[in-house]
């Protein structure tokens, strides 16, 4: 079971957790249940759901036969943690019901059919496979250009960068957005990354042909088209760049095609531990892993593994999701958003950079710089398209002008409070009275103040006496560090009256870590204000959270 947000369950969850919290669900002394939760340890409430799913199904007196797992996103373990979970789970049945375990051999999930006569090739234009029903909230996948695109920033790391991209919808006037709405992009894997995995496969003659894919049960949710090319599955429909897993690795060992690379395979995957440090000292993708083994092995091809076990093990392309940067007010047809290219590193080898796949892919045109603000639009002279998805969002500015509001952002997260401070100037250029805001933001140093240049504009013109911005630096020279939640402790009585004694509104956006901290400065800030108690400050918590407490985080 999942834990989102403030330790909130899964939507499907709901009222299976509140019927385990209830009082009435009666004797479950016949029950043996185990547990796994997914969570992520950034978040104030780590695996709370599956906690709390523990704790009602043990007091009506079921027989946990192992203790509760738990997987950690915080640092990409969730799949590895669910392994380690599953090997003690299957022992512990074993042990309880005298079972007889052997290995299961790869049994694909789809069949590949090539050659299919007349069947187009490829879907037109490669559109993005989306899977499901569509869900309320939700315009269509549409292609559109990109406009304008231009670096908003410099760091001291030459791979790093910032990129201020609009979107043009001039096309699609049915599609409109709200400030604080989100916009999906679908990003296409890397020519070269493409290009390696056909060579590895020995499919580089049969790129184009047109193939089938058909699944073996009809259970099973299509995760890419039923007729296609190689080519296009690999560049569009299947994330040939995400890393193997170490179970993946093994379903591969059971494929592989002769005895040497059978055994570094299973050598590599033998352990959680085992596994980790071979990707501490290398960067994997399929392809790369193929091509690791053949190195092992020269006499290895893979011109025999099956295209349905590619297609089962890797991840369907999905989408990235950013917060647009733009108001309608101000920009009804330009859609912006801000995307941050800031490369992973390996931990054994920090020379070796993995790149972002939509951040690569979004920013792989050469845009000209335009300084930290931005105000000198460019538009591009011949503009590219991109696959893109208006999403609806609950982070919303108040309906009433009068509410004040406080705004916390680290990195890119002060893109929606562009798009906030866009839609407030707005109002006040055509005489409406606006309240006051506050604006912390955290950022490595001036150079990579997003969008300083326009903030200051609005702070000393349309929002004057209104708007006041505060800085922290974690890495400016000759100063010490600092973080938004020092900067939010310096000014405590101020926030902490405006969210209390004047109803204000509280928004943070940027990674979890930081957004944990800003709430247990808040929390401190407020109790000590009003001299209330722990329990009077999760009372008040709830409140916020329910009317005037607003976060777009991840990580």
């Amino acid at each position: 079971m999942s834990t989102y947000g403030e330790g909130d369950p899964s939507d499907n969850a709901l009222e299976f957790v509140a019927w385990v919290k209830s009082e009435t669900k009666g004797s479950l002394k016949r029950l043996q249940y185990a547990a796994f939760g997914c969570g992520n340890r950034n978040y104030r409430y780590y695996n709370k759901t599956i906690d709390d799913v523990v704790t009602g199904l043990s007091a009506c007196g079921a027989t946990a036969i192992m203790p509760a797992g738990k997987g950690d996103e915080s640092n990409c373990a969730t799949e590895e943690d669910f392994l380690e979970w599953k090997n003690r789970f299957f022992s512990t049945l074993i042990s309880l019901f005298n079972l007889v375990e052997h290995e299961a051999g790869y049994e694909p999930e789809v069949e590949v059919l090539e050659d299919v006569p007349d069947h187009p090739s490829q879907p037109p234009n490669c559109v993005p496979f989306v899977r499901g029903t569509r869900k309320q909230g939700l315009f269509s996948v549409v292609p559109v250009p990109v406009a304008v695109q231009r670096r908003i920033a410099t760091y001291k790391e030459s791979d790093r960068t910032c990129m201020h991209l609009e979107l043009d919808f001039t096309a699609y006037r049915q599609i409109k957005y709200k400030t604080g709405d989100h916009i999906s992009i679908w990003p296409v894997n890397p020519a070269d990354e493409v290009a390696s995995l056909l060579q590895t496969l020995e499919l580089d003659t049969k790129k184009d042909i047109s193939i089938r894919i058909l699944p073996r049960n009809d259970s099973n949710e299509a995760k890419v088209p039923s007729f296609t090319t190689p080519y296009a599955l690999f560049r569009h429909y299947l994330e040939i760049c995400a890393p193997v897993s170490r179970e993946g690795v093994l379903f591969l060992a059971g494929l592989a095609p002769t005895d040497m690379a059978k055994a570094e395979l299973k050598a590599l995957a033998r352990t959680k531990d085992t596994y980790a440090q071979f990707l501490k000292d290398n960067y994997i993708t399929l392809s790369r892993l193929l091509k690791h083994v053949t190195k092992i092995d020269p006499s290895v091809t893979w011109a025999g593994l099956p295209l349905a076990f590619v297609i089962d093990i890797l991840p369907a392309m999905k989408p990235r999701t950013y917060s647009i940067s733009s108001s309608p007010a101000v920009s009804p047809r330009r859609v912006s958003i801000t995307v941050s290219t800031n490369p992973t590193r390996l931990a054994a080898k920090p020379d070796i950079a993995i790149p972002g796949l939509a951040s690569t892919f979004l920013s792989s045109r050469s845009p000209p710089d335009a300084g930290t603000g931005g105000n000198n639009d460019q538009t591009l002279a011949t503009p590219w398209v991109i696959h893109a998805q208006v999403r609806t969002s609950t982070f919303r500015l108040p309906v009433s002008l009068s509410v004040p509001i406080v705004m916390v952002a680290a990195g890119t997260g002060i893109a929606p409070f562009r798009a906030f401070l866009q839609e407030r100037a707005h109002l006040a250029s055509i005489g409406r009275e606006v309240s006051r805001m506050l604006l912390f933001v955290g950022c490595q140093d001036a150079s990579n103040f997003l969008y300083q240049d326009i903030i200051a504009d609005m702070q000393c013109g349309l929002l004057a006496g209104k708007l006041k911005v505060i800085t922290a630096f974690s890495r400016a020279e000759g100063r010490n560090k600092q973080y938004v939640g020092d900067r939010l402790a310096e000014l405590g009585p101020e926030v902490g009256r405006l969210l209390t004694k004047e109803d204000g509104a509280m928004y943070i956006c940027g990674a979890a870590s930081m957004a944990t901290s800003v709430k247990d400065v808040i929390r401190t800030e407020v109790r000590d204000l009003e001299g209330w108690s722990e329990a009077q400050v999760d009372e008040w918590m709830q409140d916020r959270k329910a009317r005037r407490w607003f976060e777009d985080v991840w990580g």
